[in-house]
């Protein structure tokens, strides 16, 4: 009977987030990337993406299966380039579709802008269409805010675990109409829904929700753009041959003011291209053990869940989540808590309202960082409730075994 060891790692990446996955089969192994960002001091995570090239080219000959962007702050793709640039190839990248408007938005809402991140954001294919890196599939995920899905449960009678080539379903994903601004372009571009699935083998599946932007508070900011700059918006639109106007110091300054003075406190960047993974449903399958900490020395608990959440920066207020997530409700066992355990993001009972057993909940956070994340009162509720913490910052990472056995 094959044992799987499959691995998982929240990075040391402090104020951001840097996930890999490592899945194995008895001949390869899968890789997989969520998010490569960070706030804080850059030496740490430059390590920790030298040693994932390390890995990648070791166990699955400098291949990345798929990197996974949950949204489009700094501190969650600014590393992205040095990802990539140490990589053969990425089979698939999968990220939220944002109009070159939105996209504008999520740029004067940063802090500090470096020129990598203003050309991601101008033109994300272009921008991940590095040179030294083949791309062979990206795909846009987008939301409709509905939590209703087609979607039945799938049980395979058997994994594929015995084969050199890894079978990557993506079926279940929606196929949508491409935007205007990425038809024709290359590498491929696709556009999907985002309540669907991709399987891996038939031993190993991903669950994708992208929560839609607020649309009330985006046309208040349409107005105010097309009354300040009539040359240069048309709605949510601009020609791209006035992009780089746009996007010049001068007016990013202008278009930063504007934005304050109509959203005041408010944030329309509150969504994040949401995951959940997990060992798919197998009728000849024992159930997965999974072990935290050392593998050598495992730490906490054996449990049937194996499925892991990752939430981004995921707004909670208002959230509702998804059919298909709630039908896995009790598959899950470890959620990273949103953005950084900040307080603004935070609305505990509608996590509790989707998983009412005991789960270990993972803040990834910078140590010393401005915002003092986490906050006080996502500690104590976490803690009052009986959910395990783990803290992954730049001194330390988190990682955990899932073992399955078949």
């Amino acid at each position: 009977m094959p044992i799987l060891r499959n691995q998982f790692r929240f990075n040391k990446a402090g104020q951001g987030c840097f996930y890999t996955g490592w899945l194995n089969t008895i001949h390869r192994t899968f890789s997989f990337v969520y998010d490569c960002g960070t706030s804080s001091t850059d030496n740490y995570i430059q390590n920790e993406i030298h040693l994932f090239h390390n890995n990648l080219k070791s166990r699955c000959n400098g291949t990345l299966n798929i990197l996974i962007i949950s949204h489009f702050d700094a501190d969650h793709v600014n590393k992205i380039r040095a990802l990539l640039a140490g990589i053969g190839r990425v089979d698939y990248i999968i990220l939220p579709y944002l109009n070159p408007f939105q996209r504008l938005l999520v740029l004067i809402g940063q802090d500090d802008v470096d020129p990598d991140f203003r050309a991601f954001i101008q033109d994300p294919v272009g921008f991940l269409s590095s040179p030294d890196c083949e791309i062979g599939n990206i795909i846009f995920i987008k939301g409709d805010g509905s939590p209703e899905d087609n979607l039945e449960p799938i049980v395979f009678q058997s994994p594929v675990l015995d084969t050199n080539e890894f079978l990557v379903d993506y079926s279940e994903l929606e196929d949508l109409d491409p935007e205007e601004e990425y038809k024709n372009r290359t590498p491929l571009v696709r556009f999907a829904g985002d309540k669907g699935r991709l399987f891996v083998n038939r031993f190993w599946e991903f669950y994708f929700f992208n929560r839609p932007i607020n649309q009330g508070l985006l046309q208040n900011l349409v107005q105010a753009f097309n009354h300040h700059f009539p040359s240069l918006f048309k709605g949510e639109a601009f020609v791209q041959e006035q992009a780089m106007e746009i996007f010049s110091d001068e007016n990013i300054n202008a278009i930063k003011q504007i934005y304050r003075n109509v959203l005041g406190n408010h944030n329309l960047n509150h969504t994040s291209l949401m995951v959940l993974h997990g060992a798919c449903s197998i009728n000849n399958r024992e159930q997965p053990g999974l072990f935290f900490g050392n593998h050598y020395h495992r730490k906490y608990w054996i449990d049937s869940a194996s499925y892991t959440l990752l939430m981004g920066d995921m707004y909670l207020h208002g959230l509702v989540f998804p059919n298909y997530l709630i039908k896995q409700r009790n598959r899950i066992a470890i959620v990273q808590i949103p953005h950084h355990g900040a307080a603004t993001h935070w609305d505990f009972p509608v996590l509790t309202n989707l998983i009412h057993g005991l789960v270990i909940s993972v803040i990834n956070f910078g140590l010393g960082n401005p915002y003092k994340h986490p906050k006080e009162v996502v500690v104590n509720d976490l803690r009052n409730h009986g959910w395990k913490i783990k803290l992954n910052h730049q001194l330390k990472f988190v990682r955990y075994f899932i073992y399955l056995h078949y």
